[in-house]
């Protein structure tokens, strides 16, 4: 039987009265939103006829105004607001939506284009038109998914109007990932791990304000009240909010019995006999240790490129403030002469950060590799190379700071260049 599409859902009262257990209003429609929406989609159906039939998008578009995310090739979130909502059946045979979205809107446009509801590619962040909210719903609740996390988020508490807010941990159960929203529905927990009673679900975003603490075995309470043919614990987004460095990690690992293990493994476990492929498991496990051995002497590598072109950097622009102070202010034309001719003997050609982004993005090739065999290496392995791809984001953002303060002491070698020239003129 095929599966109501989200405009279905949507003008359909008794499917979206099915929301999830956890009662939170993200998550829930009302009558009246559904007959605003009816009304909505019947303006849209009466005016689907004036579209060219060339198109590759269907007629049926029907206008909202929401605020949404959109991701570039650079993988660069920038804000947006989509204008129109269609579907299409894909290549698959399953059906596809799509929103038409100007970046950043159409007061002040930079961009426009038709992008697939994908959450790796859209996020939807707010409907702005009551007439569409229950499409909105229908389609955040579409990527819904059960998980079993334990996590942290910071809370701020408003201290009075003399007072600052104070910013402070609340320990807590996520039971459902909203995908295109980038968030959680959280619980908070009391001191024993339990539940606080008559707590009301929160929403969470999953941001740097947000620490995973561990993935669970199983799916929590609501989640099988919700549906109980689904079989997901969520591992796989638990490690992509970490290794994508979307959120802050405590360093524990998921549950080791959570990963997805060889079946040979699983067969030889459950038999006394030796398994006649243990040699050749043996030999992957042991090249792939020699991968990440050799991963982590580059990061190191380019640790040390990093934090030398820091410290040249720092030293550099304390020497060069001061002889310009000299000059400019004290008069001392000598001092003029010899900054001039220090910046034109280090022209800034000789860049060691070319040397680490080069490194760099071998390491994430080799990464990529690694990632396409995760199904021979073992739990130990793929925890290690988890910490290695938090390391190497980190050190990704060290060498971006570093080429920045590169990038700054030219234009003002350029700028000082330019003045020496005006004054040589007569």
């Amino acid at each position: 039987m095929k599966s109501p599409s989200a405009i279905e859902r949507a003008c359909n009262y008794e499917l979206a009265a099915q929301a999830p257990a956890v009662n939170h209003d993200c998550l829930v429609t009302s009558k009246e939103q559904v007959d605003s929406f009816c009304a909505l989609l019947q303006t849209a159906e009466s005016r689907a006829g004036s579209r060219s039939p060339s198109s590759p998008f269907p007629a049926l578009q029907i206008p909202v105004e929401w605020i949404i995310d959109i991701c570039d090739e650079q993988n660069g979130w920038f804000i947006g607001t989509a204008y129109a909502y269609m579907e299409k059946v894909g290549d698959n045979g399953k059906i596809q939506g799509f929103l038409h979205v100007v970046v950043p809107d159409n007061s002040n446009p930079t961009w426009s284009g038709n992008v697939q509801v994908e959450y790796r590619s859209l996020r939807l962040l707010e409907c702005c038109d009551k007439s569409s909210q229950a499409l909105f719903t229908e389609i955040v609740r579409g990527s819904l998914v059960p998980i079993d996390w334990h996590v942290e988020w910071c809370d701020t508490e408003d201290g009075g109007e003399e007072e600052e807010e104070e910013a402070f941990f609340t320990e807590g159960e996520a039971v459902y990932l909203i995908r295109l929203m980038n968030s959680l529905i959280t619980f908070p927990l009391a001191e024993d791990g339990a539940r606080l009673p008559n707590s009301a679900p929160k929403q969470v975003m999953c941001d740097a304000n947000l620490r995973l603490l561990k993935c669970r075995d199983g799916l929590s309470h609501e989640a099988r009240k919700y549906d109980n043919r689904i079989n997901c614990s969520g591992v796989l987004d638990f490690e992509r909010l970490v290794t994508e460095g979307v959120v802050d990690w405590s360093g524990e690992a998921p549950a080791p019995e959570l990963y997805k293990k060889s079946p040979v493994k699983q067969a030889s476990a459950s038999s006394a006999e030796p398994d006649p492929f243990e040699p050749q498991i043996s030999q992957v496990r042991e090249a792939h240790l020699q991968k990440l051995t050799s991963l982590y002497l580059d990061m190191r590598e380019c640790m040390g490129h990093a934090l030398g072109e820091r410290e040249r950097c720092v030293t550099q622009r304390k020497e060069m403030v001061q002889t310009l102070v000299k000059f400019v202010f004290g008069g001392e034309i000598m001092q003029g002469e010899q900054l001039m001719l220090a910046l034109e003997a280090d022209p800034g050609k000789n860049d060691p950060t070319a040397d680490s982004m080069s490194a760099v993005s071998r390491i994430s090739k080799v990464l990529s590799e690694l990632s396409r065999e995760a199904q021979n290496i073992f739990t130990d392995i793929e925890v290690r190379k988890t910490e290695l791809r938090v390391d190497l984001k980190r050190i990704k953002s060290k060498v971006r700071e570093a080429r920045a303060k590169e990038q700054e002491l030219l234009e003002r070698r350029r700028e000082m260049q330019q003045q020496k020239q005006q004054g040589q003129q007569p």
